[in-house]
């Protein structure tokens, strides 16, 4: 018998493309929370280290919905936000050992301990966005004051009832939300419309007076959305079964103007996938007739067998 040894690395860094089969062997493929320490010759992969609030002036229920967030305003200041118990903390201090609440006045934070309840928080234009799925969306301003200043994004400039789904996302200095719920007699479609704002301005745009930003994305599915992710070149949105792509200049024409991806044939009765953690990414192809550009999404179903699905821009 021949005895045959495996290894992997040193590694050299990480590395992410749109091609799943230009893999380098020095590099990691899409990893994420770690560390290179000597990257020009190689070395191990370490696990980026975390830290612990070791004297918090705050509690957690059991099972409570938390949310720990990083931004960088625009002069430099460093912020981390935590979110919880339907508190706003803001973290300091060596090991970010101090924490002191300031929760705004005027908006609302879920304190649920469903296991399905989820807060986000996203950085845009200097403010701080926030969104629990329950309540408004809200912007956060002032945020080295004591409390910070919150105030709800008005979907439709009459202060009507909406929540969103999922993260906020920022595509194109734009700010976008999938509505999850919207305000009677809005032109939005609750669970397929998004929603976003004027260029850099979180509080203008949506479906106010005078604006029009949002679009039904029912062309291909009317299969509610779940997430969107943005990158630079597309804005994408995620269905259970399918994962779609637009590009373009958000605006009013954005639903007619931006290019659009179409959703994966539906698989029936089958359960919905799972992204495989290496090759759930685009992957180029060569134009075809007809077409603008086509990618695939790698996904494996419970069975284990690798399936692809093909995504088409037209």
């Amino acid at each position: 018998m021949t005895q045959t040894v495996q290894g992997s690395g040193p590694w050299k860094g990480v590395y992410d493309s749109r091609d799943p089969f230009d893999d380098r062997p020095e590099f990691l493929q899409d990893a994420v929370n770690l560390y290179i320490p000597d990257a020009a010759q190689g070395s191990g992969a370490y696990a980026r280290p975390g830290f612990v609030i070791s004297t918090p002036t705050y509690s957690i229920t059991a099972g409570q919905a938390s949310c720990l967030y990083t931004m960088t305003a625009l002069d430099g200041t460093v912020y981390r936000f935590f979110l919880t118990n339907g508190k706003l903390y803001r973290l300091s201090g060596t090991g970010y050992t101090t924490s002191t609440d300031v929760t705004p006045v005027g908006v609302t934070i879920s304190n649920a301990a469903a296991p399905t309840a989820r807060f986000y928080m996203t950085s845009f234009a200097d403010e701080l966005i926030a969104s629990d799925g329950v309540n408004r969306p809200w912007r956060g301003t002032n945020l080295g004051a004591t409390p910070i200043t919150g105030t709800y994004i008005d979907i439709d400039g009459a202060a009507g009832s909406w929540t969103a789904q999922g993260a906020p996302t920022v595509y194109s200095g734009t700010l976008f939300f999938i509505a999850k719920t919207v305000p009677g007699g809005s032109s939005v479609e609750a669970g397929v419309g998004i929603v976003w704002s004027e260029p850099f301005q979180p509080d203008i745009g949506y479906v106010q007076t005078g604006y029009a930003n949002f679009w039904n994305l029912i062309e291909q599915s009317a299969e509610p959305l779940y997430a969107l992710w943005a990158t630079n070149n597309y804005l994408y949105y995620f269905r259970e079964r399918s994962i779609g792509g637009l590009v373009g200049a958000p605006g009013a024409n954005f639903h007619s103007l931006a290019l659009r991806t179409a959703s994966p044939a539906t698989r029936g009765a089958a359960p919905p996938p799972w992204l495989h953690p290496m090759r759930a990414r685009p992957a180029a192809t060569a134009p075809k007739p007809a077409m603008r550009e086509s990618f695939c999404i790698g996904s494996i179903p419970p069975s284990s067998a690798l399936v692809r699905y093909c995504c088409i821009r037209y």
